[in-house]
Parts: C-alpha cells; structure tokens; sequence
C-alpha cells in the first residue's frame, strides 16, 4: 500500500528534491521489506538522477554497486559521499565508504589516490588497522620507504594481537625489504631473525638471509641457512640446493682450509730447516 502511495506522488511531484525523496524511499521499502536489491537499486539510481546531492540515496546505491562488483560505477558515488561527509558531525560513518574507495582504487591501478582514502580514515581513527596496514602496503608500492616502514611499525608495535602469525610474519618481511633498500642490511638481519623465530623454515626470509650473508661473503653462515632452506624444498630443487652447499664447502671453506694447512707445512718445514741448519 505504502509503495502504491509512493509510486502515485513521485509520478506527480514536479520538484525534484521531492521526486528523489520518494524514489529512496521506494528503494529502501525494496532493500529493507522486500529483499528485491537489483529493484531497489533502480530507484536509488533514478534518485540520484533527479537530485544529485541527494546523500541517503547515493550511500545504498553505492553499496549496491560494491557487492555487485560494479566497481566504476561505485567510484563518483563514494567520493562524492566522502566529500559531503565533511560536513556531517559523525564522520565515524564514513570510515567503510573510505576503506571501499581505497580498495577500488588499488583496482583500478592508482596507489596514490588509494594513499589518500587511507589517511581519510586515519584522520577520523587513528587506530584503524586495516587503513593503517593497507596505507604501509601502498606507500611500499609507491616506494615511500620511510613512511611505509612507519606505519608497518606501528601495527607491530601498537596493534600485535589483531594480526595472525602469518601477518605477522609478511610484516616483518616488508620491513626487512625495506631496511635492505635503504642499505641498512644489518638491521634488515634482526627483522628477519624475528620472522625466524616464529617460523624457522620460512622460505622468503632463508633465501633473503642466503642473499645477505653471500654479499658478506660468510660462506658458514650460507650454508647454514641453505640447510635450512634444503629442509622445506622438494625434488629437482633440493637437489640443487644440496649440490651449492657442496660446492660452497669444497669452493670456498675446503680449499681455503686446505690453503692454511699447507701454508702451515711450509712455516713449518721452514722452522724445522732453520734449526736443522743452526746445529
């Protein structure tokens, strides 16, 4: 009944706030009462047709667009509620429609505008995980080594017990990553001691650690971790590895072993002719 009254009077109304009134509220009885959202969606389009800055319409619609992967059509909208968001006094509610514009631009391929949807976020919660999270992987992309380091921190640091043991461990990772691209590969070795202490066979970090440790030309320490990385490879794979530790120990430590060895033998023969000749 409440929808055949609703039909009649927008049928009629020539003033367009009022229009667009009336087709929300014929959408939200779809949405709400009805279970009819591909309807309902419909009336919250028209109504934002007939008035742009009609705010209730645009934030079901929106959702709409989102949970229907519409992700082009959902973009104007969610900036467009952000904005208006300014002006309203609980800006809590806008912190979902700040996370969904940020998602959609990472979609969509720009960092830097997704960058800002989380500093959004931030600026009404400070605390918000996912936006502080999702900032640090975005600056990492866009190479804001500092400020992305930072903000991978502060989850560490502030916020441990929201992230499982394999987030803490992608955490721990990045902020390796990022310590050895601002060649600092002494302290990227601690952040990624800590990795390997919650996971010892942790295959990212083994191979970062082969890597750092051959720069340092610390063949020990190479095939330690090689062994290590051996444990948790299979076939073709832990083959190779097998055969590198063999040829690093042969290469590197037994030959150079061996060179101290006859080195020895020849001080030595060299002391024994000294004093053989002084008698």
């Amino acid at each position: 009944m409440a929808a055949n009254i609703i039909d009649v009077e927008q049928k009629f109304t020539t003033d367009a706030m009022q229009k667009s009134e009336l087709l929300y509220a014929r959408g939200r009885i779809l949405l709400d009462f009805q279970a009819r959202p591909d309807e309902a969606m419909d009336f919250f389009r028209q109504a934002m047709e007939a008035w742009p800055d009609n705010d209730e319409a645009a934030r079901p619609l929106a959702d709409l667009y989102i949970s229907h992967q519409r992700w082009e059509e959902a973009l104007p909208l969610l900036e467009t509620i952000v904005r208006w968001g300014g002006r309203k006094d609980d800006k809590q509610e806008l912190i979902p429609y700040y996370l969904n514009l940020a998602s959609i631009y990472i979609m969509l391929g720009s960092d830097s505008a997704a960058a800002d949807a989380y500093r959004g976020v931030l600026a009404i919660h400070p605390d918000n995980v996912p936006a502080v999270k999702g900032l640090a992987e975005v600056l990492y992309r866009l190479t804001d080594w500092a400020e992305a380091y930072t903000h991978f921190s502060s989850i560490i640091k502030n916020h441990p017990d929201s992230q499982s043991k394999k987030e803490k461990i992608e955490i721990y990772h990045r902020l390796g990553e990022i310590k050895l691209k601002l060649g600092e590969p002494r302290k990227a070795l601690k952040l990624f001691e800590a990795i390997l202490e919650i996971d010892s066979h942790h295959r990212q970090t083994l191979e970062a650690l082969i890597t750092i440790f051959t720069q340092y030309e610390d063949h020990e320490q190479v095939i330690y971790f090689k062994k290590l990385l051996s444990e948790v490879l299979e076939g073709d794979e832990k083959v190779n590895v097998l055969v590198e530790i063999g040829d690093i120990w042969q290469e590197k430590l037994f030959n150079s072993i061996n060179r101290v060895f006859q080195r020895f033998l020849y001080d030595f023969d060299g002391f024994s002719n000294f004093h053989g000749s002084s008698r």
